[in-house]
């Protein structure tokens, strides 16, 4: 997403259709997967979730963003009383977000630092902590940050790839889950098929079988002993009889 947004690939802040192709091909031919393009859209969107929730931190009078951590700080007192209304940014407390800038580019802003200037929500010691933070260029700090850069990708790639694998799982199951359902005619005809049924206890048996086991039990079982089967279940005062 990154190079295709670099790329200028976008139309309103939307990729265009060829990118979303490109990205799709190049992310299955690097992890071995035949995920279609509605997989990575998802993430887009998670992404964008992501991307609004810390800039909405980042324009709120006491939150900086610290560049050698790759995440949002604040004091305490502070993310407690802003959590207690945005309840979706716990997360960011702790998190870092490794791929913050990358999320910039993509979705067409400037990185935070541009923004302190002109920001009157930002008191005068804000900005010094900020610039005090982002001129601790010392040697041990530089190495850290070139580290940083460098699992940044991985990061972020690791995390879309588990995302769409639980995604991928959940589709598959639910999948099954419908192939394994019972079809409702198939049960119907059965149930109509058996002799001697008046039309309410053809109406009870079809409420019953609702059921996806029950219905599973009633099909399988030899046509000679259907009716027998639902008397039981559905007329027990009568199973003697009949």
């Amino acid at each position: 997403m990154f190079d295709q947004a670099q790329k200028g690939n976008q139309i309103d802040g939307l990729f265009r259709k060829q990118a979303w192709i490109e990205m799709t091909k190049s992310f299955n031919a690097r992890f071995g997967f035949k995920y279609d393009v509605d997989i990575l859209k998802n993430r887009f969107k998670t992404f964008k979730r992501q991307y609004n929730v810390i800039n909405k931190l980042l324009e709120s009078q006491g939150f900086l963003w610290d560049d050698l951590r790759q995440m949002v700080i604040a004091d305490d007192l502070i993310w407690q009383d802003y959590i207690e209304a945005n309840s979706d940014a716990r997360q960011y407390m702790t998190r870092p977000v490794p791929y913050y800038k990358d999320l910039c580019i993509i979705f067409k802003e400037a990185y935070a630092d541009e923004k302190d200037s002109s920001s009157d929500t930002r008191s005068t010691a804000d900005l010094d902590i900020k610039r005090q933070l982002e001129n601790n260029e010392t040697p041990e700090n530089l190495k850290k940050k070139a580290r940083v850069d460098e699992e940044r990708l991985l990061s972020a790639l690791q995390e879309m790839s588990n995302a769409v694998s639980c995604l991928v799982e959940k589709r598959k199951l639910e999948g099954e889950d419908n192939q394994n359902s019972i079809d409702v005619e198939t049960v119907i005809a059965a149930v109509q098929a058996l002799p001697d049924m008046d039309d309410d206890f053809i109406l009870d048996a079809c409420d019953f079988l609702e059921d996806d086991n029950k219905a599973k039990t009633f099909l399988a079982l030899d046509v000679r002993l259907r009716r027998k089967w639902l008397i039981r279940k559905l007329r027990p005062q009568n199973s003697c009889i009949n």
